[in-house]
Formats: C-alpha cells, sequence, structure tokens
C-alpha cells in the first residue's frame, strides 16, 4: 500500500518539477516589462500627397501624465481639466479625433512643450519626451497639406503584450488649397555711400532740373533782350 502511495506520489510531483523549470527557462522580453521612468521619443512621418514634405511645424502639447501606481492609466493634467476627457477610455479612432479636436480646441493661451519642422522627407523628431499623453497639432498652413489634431500614447502597450517607448507615427493628411504669401523682394542697400536711385526718384529729380534750366534760360534771354534794347537806343542817340 505504501509503495502504491509513493508511485503515485512520484508521477504527481515529477510533472510539476519538470514544469517549474521549463518556465523557469522561457525567455523573457525585455520590452514586456514597463519601465515608469524610461524616456522615450516621438517621430512623425508625413503620409506622400504629392506635395512638398519639407518645413510642416508641428506643436507637441502634455495633455495627460501617468497615474501613480497604476499601469498604462493616465489623466489629464489641470490645465485641460476642463475638457472632462477619460483618456483611458479613447478605444476607437472616431473618438480619439473628437477628444483630440476637443483638447486642440482649448489651447488659446498654452504654450507648446516642443516644436519641430518636417525634413525634406517629411519627418519630424521629437527626442528626449517623458511619458504621457500628448496632442500633436499641425501649427499653421502650408503647401503640404491639412493635418488633424492627433493624440499621442507614450509608451504605447501593443496587441503583442509589448512596451513601445519611440513611437514612429503617421498622421492622417489632405490637401488644401492654401496659397503661399509671396515673400517681398527687398532692394539691397546702398554700398560705399552712394545713393541707389529708383525711376520715380530719378524721374521727379529729372523734371526738377530740367524746370530749374528752362527758367534760367528764360531769365538769360530776357537779359539778352535787355541789353540789345540798350544798345539799339545808344545807337539812335
Amino acid at each position: 500500500m505504501k509503495h502504491k502511495l509513493a508511485k503515485r506520489f512520484q508521477n504527481c510531483i515529477f510533472p510539476m518539477i519538470l514544469m517549474f523549470f521549463l518556465l523557469s527557462a522561457m525567455p523573457v522580453s525585455a520590452d514586456s516589462l514597463y519601465e515608469r521612468d524610461r524616456i522615450g521619443s516621438v517621430k512623425i512621418e508625413l503620409a506622400e500627397l504629392g506635395t512638398p514634405k519639407e518645413n510642416v511645424e508641428f506643436s507637441l502639447y502634455q495633455v495627460g501624465l501617468p497615474v501613480e501606481n497604476t499601469t498604462l492609466q493616465f489623466e489629464l493634467i489641470h490645465e485641460f481639466s476642463d475638457t472632462k476627457i477619460d483618456l483611458n477610455t479613447l478605444i476607437y479612432g472616431k473618438q480619439q479625433r473628437q477628444a483630440s479636436q476637443k483638447l486642440a480646441n482649448n489651447l488659446h493661451g498654452k504654450k507648446p512643450m516642443a516644436q519641430k519642422l518636417t525634413e525634406k522627407n517629411g519627418v519630424a523628431n521629437f527626442a528626449d519626451i517623458e511619458q504621457g499623453v500628448y496632442l500633436a497639432v499641425q501649427t499653421e498652413e502650408s503647401q503640404y497639406g491639412t493635418v488633424e489634431p492627433f493624440l499621442i500614447y507614450l509608451p504605447l502597450y501593443t496587441k503583442d503584450s509589448e512596451w513601445l517607448y519611440d513611437l514612429e507615427v503617421y498622421p492622417k493628411a489632405e490637401k488644401s488649397n492654401f496659397i503661399p504669401t509671396p515673400t517681398p523682394v527687398v532692394p539691397d542697400k546702398p554700398t560705399g555711400g552712394k545713393i541707389v536711385q529708383t525711376s520715380d526718384s530719378f524721374n521727379r529729380e529729372g523734371m526738377i532740373s530740367l524746370l530749374l534750366l528752362s527758367f534760367a534760360a528764360v531769365i538769360a534771354l530776357l537779359a539778352v533782350k535787355k541789353i540789345l534794347f540798350k544798345n539799339n537806343k545808344t545807337d539812335k542817340g
């Protein structure tokens, strides 16, 4: 009887020990472990619209902070508390777009934490970004097109159970009818103490000189006539 109990015990305990060692030996991805103090980055890359992608400016506003003693929970910072948006329930794209627009409508008087211009390839890089929720806004219209405001969660938890701290974002964009204001041409400053005359000033000064010459000629003519008249009068006397 005792022999049978010992055999059953062995049959139960050995598989459990084996399972323990197998689980201990399984590799654990470093990305699957949440690092609260880790600094991240955001790379914004513009979509291809057939328009110039250079010098499109983006402003980054922090709208949310991680909640203490939680994993993947955020709360609005004080400046945006009036919007009463729950950053943890924005699951669908439509919800995020509506929340982004609502936050963008409350930016008056608020300063962005960072601003970047896109390079020729349409990429703007934001480095050394602390964890939180950010609103990215196209600062002003450009030849490229229009980019709607959008939210960025850092870090981002993926469906593969990984934490991403260095994010690449591809925002939705549309072409616009924006026409850039032409840059006024400023004439070069005169060099060497010389005065550069424009055509208007030249015409004005030329007209004045002509009038003065005409006036001098009339006076000279009158003087000549007066002399001739005196000479004629003397001859007759």
